[in-house]
């Protein structure tokens, strides 16, 4: 699929969001239905794949809250490449290193779909981060970046109690970000990525 599509695709999936989780289409439930009432806070952990994210719920209404989150990711792989080669003195590295930090700020729109089950919308969502990867053999090889974005997610989530809930969320994001590559500032480049399908697991605790 090519990159215009893609946009059209991820505009489409932010705009069917809206529809679904906006207050017009919400307004037919009762929003007491949730449990959640107003001005109630939330903590939230999310993880998939390596990343841990940690979130604060306010809840406007007993169905809307905003939502902060910081989410961070680090890997460290082994680097197992002949060395034979490379001459005395010249520093190496024995790993590879990524690591990602980014803020996440959006408005949440929730609804009850079954006992104990509600369905939750983010939409209106924006992406603050930080990359750098260490992935070159040499130690001067590095790649930083800063950027942001745009993200919208669908999910649902079970009350195990009133303060307890366990759950999932697919998740949409595009993001553009400015890099550097290398030790000499000269080596620029802007980046842009579109992802879809990301699941995380979730957890949160109501106060």
């Amino acid at each position: 699929m090519t990159a215009p599509a893609l946009r059209r695709l991820f505009i489409g999936a932010i705009m069917g969001a809206c529809v679904v989780a906006s207050p017009a289409s919400l307004a037919a439930q009762s929003a007491d239905t949730t449990g959640f009432v107003a001005r109630q806070w939330g903590a939230e952990i999310g993880i998939n794949a390596g990343f841990t994210s940690l979130g604060v719920l306010r809840f406007s209404a007993p169905n809307r809250a905003w939502l902060g989150v910081v989410g961070a990711n680090f890997e460290r792989n082994r680097i197992n490449e002949d060395l034979s080669d490379v001459p005395s003195g010249v520093e190496i590295r024995r790993y590879w290193d990524s690591a990602d930090l980014e803020v996440r700020l959006g408005h949440r729109w929730y609804r009850s779909v079954a006992s104990s089950v509600q369905q939750h919308v983010t939409v209106g969502g924006v992406i603050a981060g930080a990359r750098r990867d260490n992935g070159g053999l040499f130690s001067s090889e590095s790649d930083r970046a800063i950027g942001g974005g745009v993200f919208a997610d669908v999910g649902a989530l079970w009350m195990v109690t009133r303060r307890l809930s366990l759950g999932a969320a697919w998740n949409a994001e595009a993001l553009g970000f400015r890099a550097t590559v290398g030790e000499a500032p000269q080596f620029r480049r802007v980046t842009t990525s579109i992802e879809f399908g990301r699941i995380d697991l979730r957890g949160a605790l109501y106060f």
